[in-house]
């Protein structure tokens, strides 16, 4: 699996999870008045792997600094299938970029027809992230060691009705 390593510092740093020179530039940052309120991120999701039966995308757009690290949703789309057939998974995963380490939080079933038919929590334990694994690719993402190029799509329909690039 090769990704894509660049401008891993800037995410890093929008996540908090930058170099002791990023918090020292943070440091000196001036606190947002509290009436400012962030503009939510659109979902970007990008695809992050193939293998034989499946394409593995990634919502950049959903990376969530949390208490432990990172939140980033995660699906798993068959690669071929009949038109207008909608159905996947998707899986919230919980990143500790320092620990290397990663958790399923939540799996979501997406049927046929493009509606959430179940979702339900995992809470997995926390597992030291494989190297060379998809794993891996989500917790270099999440933690801003890699980046994917090019457009993503905004909905997993989306990237479905595009033929499933």
């Amino acid at each position: 699996m090769e990704w894509i390593k660049a401008g891993g510092i800037a995410l890093a740093s929008a996540l908090g999870l930058g170099t002791a020179a990023t918090a020292a530039q943070e440091a000196a940052a001036p606190t947002p008045a509290p009436t400012e309120a962030v503009a939510p991120v659109e979902p970007d999701w990008r695809v992050m792997s193939r293998a034989t039966d499946r394409v593995n995308l990634i919502d950049v757009g959903s990376l969530s600094p949390v208490a432990e690290g990172v939140t980033v949703r995660i699906a798993r789309v068959r690669s071929q299938a009949p038109a207008g057939d909608y159905h996947h998974a998707v899986n919230l995963f919980a990143v500790r970029c320092g620990a290397n380490e990663l958790h399923l939080v939540e799996e979501s079933d997406i049927a046929a027809d493009g509606v959430t038919a179940e979702t339900y929590p995992v809470d997995e334990p926390w597992l030291p992230v494989v190297a060379g694994s998809v794993d891996e690719g989500i917790k270099e993402i999440a933690c801003g060691e890699a980046e994917l190029p090019g457009a993503g799509f905004p909905t997993i329909r989306a990237f479905i009705d595009a033929g499933r690039p």
